[in-house]
């Protein structure tokens, strides 16, 4: 006795892409369709992991706050606190941050002066293959390498 398994598989190699529709009761199908449950059962996890780290975040952020105006009211910059086995302490600091307008002076301005750690080096993926699939040729250095990838989308 056969199951009723229908699928949509879709192949892309480079920019070519393919779709079928399909009907099939093979083992191997039988096994992809048993993965596609565990993955969307993982995926599922992730997203209420994903959540309650979230609010934990967010728990945690006002937690800061409330130490921080508490630490700065008493004047105290560091306590250590051994019941519950944290030093707490505030400081000030400093953070980055450009005028969008000025990036092109700011970029030419860490090249000519060899500061090149100041910017994260990645470069846009979607943005490049976007580039090349309209005709743009990229410099010397820049290739994109081909990957094969399992997306996932849930319906």
């Amino acid at each position: 006795m056969g199951v009723d398994i229908r699928a949509r598989v879709c192949i892309m190699k480079g920019t070519q892409r393919k779709e079928y529709n399909t009907m099939s009761t093979t083992q191997e199908d039988l096994d992809l369709g048993s993965l596609a449950l565990k993955m969307r059962s993982i995926l599922d996890h992730m997203d209420e992991a994903n959540a309650t780290l979230k609010d934990l975040k967010e728990r945690r952020n006002n937690l800061s706050f409330q130490i921080q105006t508490q630490m700065e009211n008493a004047g105290v910059d560091t306590i250590k606190n051994n019941d519950a086995r944290l030093t707490l302490s505030i400081k000030d600091d400093m953070v980055p941050s450009y005028d969008p307008e000025h990036f092109d002076e700011i970029f030419r301005w860490c090249a000519n002066t060899g500061r090149h750690d100041f910017i994260q080096r990645r470069m846009s993926g979607a943005k490049i293959r976007e580039y090349v699939d309209s005709g743009g040729e990229l410099p010397v250095g820049l290739t994109l390498t081909p990957i094969t990838k399992v997306s996932f989308r849930r319906s």
